[in-house]
């Protein structure tokens, strides 16, 4: 799929995600990005969890488990729950062993080789 940055792309992004084998949703300390916290986002949440299709939360330093709520829509936090929650935290140790652990597992589950 190409992108075109002459229009709108909540449609692209909302077919992509569907195309998509995995799905990642990053959050960082300014929550989530302009086209993650639209209504695809959680149409595609909603399907993902009811075809048990994989998709992770990956949370950028600033952000854990504890304080996800404040940095997600309220309906968002049930759902993001329901998966795997991956917290990147530079003062937890090695973060360039962590990192490729994090990167190689993603790649895992982008080829369908984890459960």
């Amino acid at each position: 799929m190409s992108l075109n940055a002459k229009k709108p792309l909540g449609r692209d992004i909302a077919i992509a995600m569907q195309d998509s084998r995995a799905l990642a949703i990053v959050i960082g300390e300014n929550g989530l990005g302009p086209y993650q916290s639209n209504l695809e986002l959680g149409v595609e949440l909603d399907r993902r969890i009811m075809s048990n299709e994989p998709f992770l939360t990956l949370l950028l330093p600033g952000v854990s488990k504890d304080n996800l709520a404040q940095f997600v829509p309220p309906e968002f936090l049930p759902k993001l729950q329901t998966r795997l929650v991956v917290s990147v935290d530079p003062d937890g140790g090695h973060l360039s062993g962590y990192t490729a652990s994090l990167v190689n597992f993603l790649v895992q589950i982008i080829r369908g080789e984890h459960s």
